[in-house]
């Protein structure tokens, strides 16, 4: 069997059990209204029936546009329903597949690429939010698709390759802000990286950041004419990185952080406010605090990154009980993370094409520690984890390090 075949195989397996556990495993009911987890559902919703972004009936900034737009045009094409969005997130699932597999040729070699790509079809995370209606699948294939685009503009520069890296990396904010300082960085680690390969990559670079900057300046435009202010991603973002200051990183996100919360006289004073004025006061509150406990924040910091890769999540009532998703976490980020850490270990700052993955990677794990961190956020940075885990498990067997190549 040839390698191109063997890797359409691959990937139909990668279809197959995404299918599988979404109509056949997935804990939701697809007779049932499709779950509307963080508004998402409401927003396309409304997109649907009055072509406008809304949320109760008033302009809103609540979440980022892109994925309730993808959302609503799969309820368009395939009913408000959940296999619509199962169909989409498989087909998304299989390119992210293909996707690993590409960022580990780029970056190592194929025995890493193939292990790499068999590791993420069957990886359980993977499976379990291809039937979550949100969006943390989408995220993950635009993330591995702008690493592996800007790799070849790296490697490659083509008018094709700068499109694609330019159109993702300008896409990822629209639908999560907290790649807005990957987009941004993205230009200037693509430079950095030709440079200590022997390239110049300028005007690449340049053209990257601009083009990126384009596609994600539409949002803030158009909130600048709705609001009458700037406003570059979603409305909450202040009370996010607040909140974390005030909950205990257990609490976050359960009715017991709430108490935290309501005996807090910064959120009680905001809770009187309109929404984007409250997303300011926040801001100015989470900015007096930091300076006012810099040793704190440092703490804050420290226990957002632990959380943030933590092996098991903490107890939580999940479908199909706690116990279950704390072991198959266990049996999968239990040895996947340690050896992620393990390569990126191994492989060090050494090698540009690494370093700017490394660079993208920890601007967006920065955002999270600074903001909320939570086993789901990290769902992105896995597929580029698989690929480490994979070059662990390569040096460990005694393989050669692949040579870097200009």
């Amino acid at each position: 069997m040839t390698a191109r075949r063997a890797l359409w195989v691959l990937l139909a397996g990668a279809l197959a059990v995404r299918a599988l556990y979404c109509w056949g495993l997935s804990p939701y009911d697809r007779s049932q209204p499709v779950l509307d987890v963080d508004n998402y559902t409401h927003l396309a919703q409304n997109l649907r029936a009055t072509g406008r972004y809304e949320y109760q009936g008033q302009p809103t900034a609540l979440r980022e546009p892109l994925f309730p737009l993808v959302l609503a045009a799969t309820y368009t094409l395939g009913g408000e329903r959940f296999d619509a969005i199962w169909l989409l997130h498989c087909l998304l699932g299989v390119v992210t597949v293909w996707l690993v597999f590409i960022l580990g040729r780029q970056l190592f070699g194929p025995f890493e690429a193939w292990l790499a790509a068999i590791f993420a079809v069957g990886y359980p995370q993977f499976l379990y939010y291809t039937a979550y209606p949100a969006r943390e699948t989408f995220q993950t294939f635009l993330f591995a698709a702008a690493l592996a685009a800007t790799l070849a503009l790296l490697r490659a520069p083509s008018r094709r390759n700068l499109i694609a890296s330019a159109v993702a990396w300008g896409a990822l904010p629209l639908t999560n802000t907290v790649f807005l300082p990957a987009m941004f960085l993205a230009g200037p680690a693509l430079w950095l990286a030709g440079k200590r390969l022997g390239h110049e990559r300028r005007s690449w670079a340049i053209g990257l950041t601009v083009a990126s900057l384009a596609l994600w300046s539409l949002w803030p435009l158009r909130n600048a004419l709705v609001f009458g202010r700037f406003v570059p991603g979603m409305q909450e973002g202040g009370q996010h990185i607040y909140v974390q200051f005030v909950v205990p990183n257990e609490l976050q996100g359960l009715p017991e952080g709430t108490v935290y919360l309501a005996n807090d006289p910064i959120s009680q004073q905001a809770s009187a406010l309109p929404p984007l004025e409250r997303d300011r006061f926040y801001y100015r509150a989470a900015v007096d605090w930091i300076i006012a406990h810099p040793l704190g924040f440092a703490k804050v910091m420290w226990d957002s990154f632990v959380k943030f890769w933590r092996l098991y999540p903490y107890p939580r009532n999940y479908p199909g009980g706690y116990a279950k998703v704390k072991w198959v976490s266990l049996l999968s980020d239990g040895w996947l993370v340690p050896l992620g850490f393990l390569g990126l270990f191994f492989v060090g700052w050494r090698r540009p094409d690494t370093a700017l993955v490394n660079v993208m990677m920890g601007s967006v794990m920065f955002v999270y520690m600074v903001s909320w961190a939570t086993i789901r956020y990290r769902l992105p940075l896995m597929p580029v984890m698989v690929v480490y885990a994979a070059y662990a498990i390569a040096r460990l067997l005694g393989k050669p390090a692949p040579q870097e190549t200009k």
